[in-house]
């Protein structure tokens, strides 16, 4: 069952409005991809991430380079997030994007997502874009939390949930189509000469105890200012202030807009 508006162009001309009204008329005899979420909880949560997308969040599950994504989606590209969103209840998958979610998902419920800590759209979408990033070693929402919980983390979670830097910079320009700049190791005199107005900023850190420190890269976040030694920036739904250590910032992606 097709209801998508073949006149609207996903991403620029489609609104929110236009994009859930798709799934109003699934019923029994014609099922989602997506069985286990109500198509009425489903619209709920997304028109809250793009309503408010500094409340995205990996919840316990190391998503982060995820996280930080569908927040630069939501917040910058909100039609083409929400066209994402929905090609994955519908279908599994997103075409223009490649995005793909695994049959496993098909009976995840809102309950689990409450579980992880997020809410149904941050599951779905973060686990797609996760699963691109690593599709061989199958990353699963439930199975990342299970093994934090039994103490394997750093070998089941971290493996299959990190972002390597080199698929964030793939995934935007060639899956997105956005230009973006990339600085190594940036110097504080770096990171304070960035228009934080002109594009989304995402960083590359050592994340310790809600600390941005030097080590070995562990985490992604969206710088959002950077000023004399501190800068502030976004982490699992919430917005901080940190002092700069030198070299806690590894890398940043700067998508120019």
């Amino acid at each position: 069952m097709d209801n998508r508006n073949n006149n609207a162009k996903p991403g620029t001309e489609s609104s929110l409005h236009e994009l859930c009204a798709r799934l109003s008329a699934y019923t029994s005899d014609s099922m989602p991809f997506l069985q286990g979420i109500a198509a009425e909880q489903y619209v709920e949560a997304l028109q809250q991430a793009v309503s408010s997308p500094g409340e995205i969040s990996q919840g316990v599950n190391g998503t982060c380079g995820a996280a930080v994504l569908c927040k630069y989606l939501a917040e910058k590209h909100p039609a083409l997030y929400s066209d994402i969103a929905i090609s994955l209840y519908e279908s599994g998958k997103h075409d223009s994007t490649r995005l793909k979610l695994p049959t496993s998902m098909q009976y995840i419920t809102p309950d689990d997502s409450i579980r992880i800590g997020q809410s149904v759209t941050d599951t779905v979408m973060q686990t797609a874009i996760t699963r691109s990033n690593n599709m061989f070693l199958a990353y699963s929402p439930t199975g990342d939390m299970q093994a934090k919980k039994h103490g394997f983390s750093k070998v089941k979670a971290g493996a299959t949930s990190f972002m390597h830097p080199a698929f964030m910079l793939w995934f935007i320009r060639k899956r997105l189509k956005k230009k973006v700049r990339v600085l190594i190791l940036p110097t504080v005199q770096q990171l304070c000469r960035i228009d934080y107005r002109a594009g989304f900023v995402i960083a590359l850190t050592h994340y310790s105890k809600w600390n941005l420190v030097l080590g070995m890269p562990n985490h992604y976040i969206q710088i959002t200012n950077a000023c004399g030694n501190t800068i502030d920036y976004w982490s699992w739904g919430e917005y901080y202030t940190a002092s700069i250590k030198k070299h806690a910032i590894h890398a940043v992606f700067i998508i120019e807009e």
